[in-house]
């Protein structure tokens, strides 16, 4: 699997059309480009009987629940139980760029069981957006239910 460094991710940053690419759009195109992967890999998906379509978010999160682990063991200082010693700071940014690969491939499965189920860009902001601040609510109250 190729990595891409944090290096690299500011210089593609960096030589983006800013007035192109707010953040919504970005959300846009990323959800675009999965649904995208997912009729090529999927053709027909949209035919799917519900237990179809249940079976195949089974597997989506099974992969989601691997790429987790995946990135779980690129960070430093992961097992408790382990004396590590002393890490020096490359390293460690070595493997938090690691691990931020792995969270991206976490996010391909997230978008694309968010696809499946039928969200659209915008539902997912705004549910997101009302969940957040109930969220914050809940800390606010002392998470009372």
């Amino acid at each position: 699997m190729k990595m891409i460094t944090p290096a690299e991710i500011e210089q593609l940053i960096s030589k983006a059309d800013k007035s192109s690419l707010n953040d919504s759009s970005k959300l846009e195109e990323m959800w675009q480009k999965q649904a995208e992967l997912l009729r090529r890999l999927e053709p027909g998906w949209t035919e799917w009987s519900p237990r179809r379509r249940v079976e195949f978010i089974k597997d989506l999160t099974l992969h989601l629940q691997i790429e987790c682990a995946e990135m779980l063991q690129e960070l430093p200082y992961l097992k408790a139980w382990k004396e590590y010693g002393i890490v020096d700071e490359s390293h460690c940014n070595y493997r938090f760029a690691k691990a931020r690969n792995e969270f991206v491939d976490m996010l391909h499965f997230l978008l694309e069981i968010g696809i499946v189920l039928g969200f659209t860009p915008s539902e997912l902001f705004y549910m997101y957006k009302f969940k957040n601040k109930e969220n914050h609510e809940r800390q606010d109250n002392g998470y009372a239910e």
